[in-house]
């Protein structure tokens, strides 16, 4: 039970089983390529019940003891992954059930939805043109290619990327996968990880923000 307590919860913690590192903005680049359009009212939530907690203007929440649960488990595991040396896409999954009651707490006491909506698919819409009408880069350029030259290899997510790589990866590979090792993949196949992840070594394809995407040639 120690051993096991030691290897899961110590050990990436600090670091030691040398999995994996990212940087302490991980958890906002998972939520903007996974959840897209919610991962901006799950902030507009936090800051809504935050400034209702802080001025006292609503008394409620001794009463809405679903919301309070999810807001301090939702704080406690965003703290304990942040505090984390190796990080997981898969480590927020406990936290998403905890974000989708705090979206929905939202949602229900906002007096105007409808125009918050609106401004957010905007937003998003905009995002998305403007993603569409640019993708003549050295990024777009490059997935061509790959999607040609690699059409059945897998990469594995090991770091997750931002939203356009992420989206360009799912796009150009039928085989992305995020819960094996790299020692797991055969030659010919690939790993996304992050730049400050000293733990991969193999032939670079792609330097994007802070991802790499390296090729497994052993």
């Amino acid at each position: 039970m120690f051993t096991l307590f030691k290897t899961d919860t110590i050990d990436r913690i600090t670091g030691l089983n040398n999995e994996t590192t990212s940087n302490n903005t991980y958890i906002f680049t998972v939520l903007d390529a996974k959840l897209n359009l919610w991962n901006y009212l799950l902030y507009a939530a936090v800051i809504f019940f935050l400034v209702k907690a802080l001025t006292k203007t609503q008394s409620n929440y001794a009463q809405d003891k679903l919301l309070v649960i999810a807001l301090v488990f939702s704080v406690l595991i965003t703290i304990q992954i942040l505090l984390m040396q190796n990080k997981h896409v898969w480590y927020l999954i406990p936290a998403f059930p905890f974000y989708a009651i705090i979206i929905l707490s939202f949602i229900v006491r906002i007096k105007y939805l409808m125009p918050v909506f609106i401004l957010l698919l905007v937003f998003t819409f905009t995002r998305q043109v403007h993603f569409i009408l640019n993708q003549k880069s050295d990024l777009h350029t490059f997935f061509i290619s790959f999607k040609t030259e690699y059409p059945n290899s897998s990469i594995l997510i090991k770091d997750m990327p931002t939203q356009d790589l992420y989206l360009y990866i799912l796009w150009s590979s039928k085989n992305v996968v995020a819960d094996k090792k790299p020692t797991e993949l055969s030659k010919g196949n690939f790993v996304v990880h992050n730049s400050e992840n000293p733990f991969y070594k193999g032939r670079v394809l792609l330097k994007h923000k802070n991802s790499i995407l390296t090729a497994i040639d052993n």
